[in-house]
């Protein structure tokens, strides 16, 4: 700052720069559950369905790369039982035990590419599986913190001039 006082030296003032862009990825969450009494059957009915699920995605366009590696998996058992009572003795009249494997995958898109994405979703569903926009990403945001930066300089900059220009300052280089 020329002009101010020499015991001040120097002026700090804070810049707030914004940009708001949309998500450049897309995650869709493919899953199979399967029912059965005995749980190594419903596992293996349930690898199964997701394997064939998976493969009819590639015929649909979807690269091996863009599944994700890692599979979410569940167990559940759920068993039943049904009691009738009288007034000296009670009876199980039936007992049910069922048990449900259910399966996920992830698979990432380019956001721009909704066709994929939406032939992704019917073809998943045509075979039996669940499937949903799970999230969104900004896996790029270089071009974006680059602009919010400089827009966060001009801030600034227009902090610093206004601040001068109140206290009859002339901002130097």
């Amino acid at each position: 700052l020329s002009g101010a006082s020499e015991d001040v030296s120097t002026l700090k003032v804070l810049g707030e720069g914004k940009v708001v862009v949309p998500a450049d990825t897309v995650f869709v969450t493919i899953s199979v559950a399967t029912e059965d009494e005995n749980i190594t059957v419903a596992s293996i009915k349930n690898a199964e369905a997701v394997n064939r699920t998976i493969e009819a995605l590639m015929g649909a366009g979807i690269t091996r790369e863009a599944v994700s590696s890692g599979r979410g998996r569940s167990v559940q058992s759920i068993q039943t039982k049904s009691r009738v009572c009288n007034n000296t003795t009670c009876a199980i009249v039936a007992s049910d035990a069922v048990n449900l494997v259910k399966e996920q995958v992830v698979i990432r898109f380019d956001a721009e590419d909704e066709d994929l994405i939406n032939r992704t979703i019917e073809t998943a569903r045509a075979e039996g599986a669940e499937a949903e926009i799970s999230g969104y990403d900004l896996v790029d945001a270089a071009e974006a913190v680059a602009e919010a930066r400089e827009k966060a300089i001009e801030d600034a900059e227009d902090s610093a001039a206004n601040i001068a220009s109140a206290a009859g300052l002339v901002l130097g280089e």
